[in-house]
């Protein structure tokens, strides 16, 4: 649903080709990447609720006994999250929530809060807010400056593949 929302928005959309990829899809805006983990969202009492980590049983020393938890901050930089209750597809910062689960909250609260409340409504595809959140999403990526380029990444495959001046 993320894709065929995204698609609809008008974004040119890839996926990653092979396994063991941190993101399950990216889009292209202006020549830089947005990559895109894909989530569920389950609503319960008002709020979209999402996990922002991975459980992975499968590791070298493990035989299938320990669970991993594994965040996405630096692996990606967007959520996708679909909600079947809401029909409703949003993207939000990695770096905006926490590194175990996420909220959108859809229905008011019961004491009347508003001071820092992530509405869901702001992080909707086909919302006007889209091109502002994937352009935030490259700016913070680029501010951090610990994600290489995908430009500074294929420089550096090249060489590895056919050595020096040849790229």
């Amino acid at each position: 649903m993320v894709l065929a929302r995204l698609v609809q928005a008008g974004k040119q959309v890839l996926t990653p080709y092979g396994e063991n990829v941190r993101y399950d899809m990216a889009i292209d805006e202006a020549g830089s990447l947005v990559r895109i983990q894909c989530k569920t969202g389950r609503f319960r009492n008002g709020v979209i609720r999402f996990n922002t980590c991975s459980y992975r049983y499968h590791h070298p020393n493990n035989r299938g006994m320990k669970v991993y938890q594994h965040h996405y901050r630096g692996a990606a930089d967007l959520f996708g999250i679909y909600c079947p209750e809401t029909d409703g597809v949003y993207l939000v910062p990695v770096g905006d929530t926490g590194t175990r689960s996420g909220s959108l909250r859809v229905e008011p609260t019961r004491n009347h809060q508003v001071k820092k409340i992530r509405w869901a409504q702001e992080f909707e595809v086909g919302r006007a807010g889209l091109a502002q959140l994937v352009e935030h999403s490259i700016c913070n990526r680029e501010a951090v400056g610990s994600i290489p380029t995908p430009g500074s990444v294929m420089q550096g495959r090249q060489r590895r593949l056919f050595g020096p001046g040849t790229a």
